[in-house]
């Protein structure tokens, strides 16, 4: 599998001279490193390298969906990233647990019998979830990913698609750049976090081709606000799992105010996420 995962990277350097370069850092290693991690991954399921692997899969899952989105009327059948599908999802969830750990820790410092409880109901959680994360690692379908990663490669290799390539590219990201309707409906928090993926799947392009993005709008730019979206999910997550877990009569007066103050810090945050989203639809059409 990794030796085609390397044959679709490095084949992105055929498409240079059309003004779509990638970055033959990220190219050349991206297969060991996937290879890697996942060695890693099978001794210490460790935060860090949970999101290596994320990033890793998502370059892979952005690229599956620039493909789909080039064909226009895909088939329904041809689901070129199921392969990756549940490692993606399990390390997701793993990760989840890691983050809540860490923000549950910063946020709510002080000792407090409801909080450690918490902690010890996580412990338990990771403990589950890392033995089904495992099992997909053991169980991971190199078959079909060798199929999907062929299907890429043959999208990607032959030198009269260049032109296509490039045209897909551009058209790609000013389809996920188009954030307008979702902002008129009001986005929930799903909405929010599937903006989040549309700014990631760009960014990750972007940087693999060197594309280039509107004059307006710059690579910092997406990568600042799909990381202040990112925090704003965690810290949602935190106040859904604490609010379920601990009930508003069980709290002391202290934990009441905390978790108040956390309601009251997640809206400020989505109105700035909000504003900086619309300045970034509008940016786009300048």
């Amino acid at each position: 599998m990794l030796i085609i995962v390397e044959r679709v990277l490095k084949s992105l350097n055929l498409i240079k001279n059309q003004h779509v370069e990638t970055e033959n850092h990220s190219i050349d290693t991206l297969s060991s490193d996937l290879n890697e991690v996942l060695a890693l991954l099978s001794d210490d399921c460790s935060n860090e390298n949970l999101h290596t692997l994320r990033l890793k899969l998502k370059t892979i899952k952005a690229l599956c969906i620039l493909y789909d989105h080039h064909l226009n009327s895909p088939d329904p059948k041809l689901k070129i990233f199921e392969p990756f599908k549940k490692l993606f999802k399990h390390a997701g969830s793993l990760r989840d647990n890691h983050q809540l750990e860490k923000h549950l820790r910063h946020y709510f410092s002080d000792e407090n019998k409801w909080i450690e409880d918490l902690h010890e109901l996580l412990a338990a959680e990771r403990h589950q979830l890392k033995d089904k994360f495992i099992n997909k690692i053991d169980n991971y379908q190199t078959e079909e990913a060798n199929e999907s990663l062929n299907i890429l490669a043959n999208y990607i290799e032959p030198d009269t698609k260049k032109n296509r390539l490039a045209d897909a590219l551009k058209a790609f990201s000013n389809d996920k750049l188009n954030i307008e309707e979702e902002l008129l409906r009001g986005p929930d928090k799903d909405q929010l976090h599937h903006i989040r993926a549309r700014l990631k799947h760009v960014l990750l392009l972007s940087k693999l081709f060197h594309k280039p993005l509107p004059p307006t709008i710059t690579l910092e730019h997406i990568d600042h606000l799909q990381e202040e979206l990112g925090k704003l999910h965690d810290y949602e997550l935190l106040c859904k799992f604490v609010t379920k877990h601990i009930n508003e009569n069980e709290r002391d007066q202290h934990l009441t105010h905390r978790v108040l103050n956390l309601n009251v810090f997640i809206e400020k945050l989505r109105v700035d996420c909000l504003k900086k989203l619309t300045l970034l639809a509008n940016n786009s059409h300048l």
